[in-house]
């Protein structure tokens, strides 16, 4: 299954990658040579990085990036939109979780897919129940392999927002508090 057209992230062209490159490595130069958040040449640059960006980025994430990405990735990220769709229906919102279910996508664009069905299903904790169920169901021996449905109904119960197409699904465990 793959992704609707209009749930896809954003990937920019050679041009804006060129340029967000050129100022990651900048950033990276400048913190690497000791300045910290409030040297104004490093936050001059990351003012312009957040120009560019669809969100605001702050010292500590070009700091740490390496711990938990690459610099392809982290460009990527910063032209992701995650926002809150309205009309998601429930088949989209199953090409979503199959995505990240089977990693068919690159890790940037997981990321994205994760963060979507997050903010689109406030506190349901998607993540955990796609990745680490046991963790979500506040249980150490829980072994159930999830439909993709059951994923999403769990969310859905959670989160208190039920998709209007969605079928009726049994949800076989009780939902553990937060």
């Amino acid at each position: 299954m793959t992704i609707p057209q209009r749930l896809k992230p954003y990937h920019p062209n050679k041009e804006e990658f060129t340029k967000m490159d050129a100022l990651l490595l900048q950033i990276e130069d400048a913190i690497f040579d000791h300045n910290d958040e409030n040297d104004p040449d490093t936050k001059h640059l990351i003012a312009q990085w957040n120009k560019i960006a669809n969100r605001e980025f702050e010292f500590h994430e070009f700091r740490d990036l390496h711990s938990y990405t690459d610099n392809v990735s982290f460009i990527y990220s910063a032209f992701y939109q995650i926002k809150y769709i309205e009309d998601l229906s429930f088949d989209e919102a199953i090409r979503l979780v199959n995505a990240i279910s089977e990693s068919s996508e690159s890790e940037s664009d997981g990321y994205y897919l994760v963060n979507l069905l997050e903010k689109n299903f406030p506190d349901s904790n998607i993540s955990d129940l796609i990745f680490w169920p046991d963790d979500w169901f506040q249980d150490e021996e829980f072994e159930d392999e999830l439909t993709s449905a059951e994923i999403l109904g769990y969310a859905m119960a959670r989160s208190g927002r039920y998709l209007p197409d969605s079928p009726e699904i049994e949800l076989k465990h009780p939902i553990p508090q937060h």
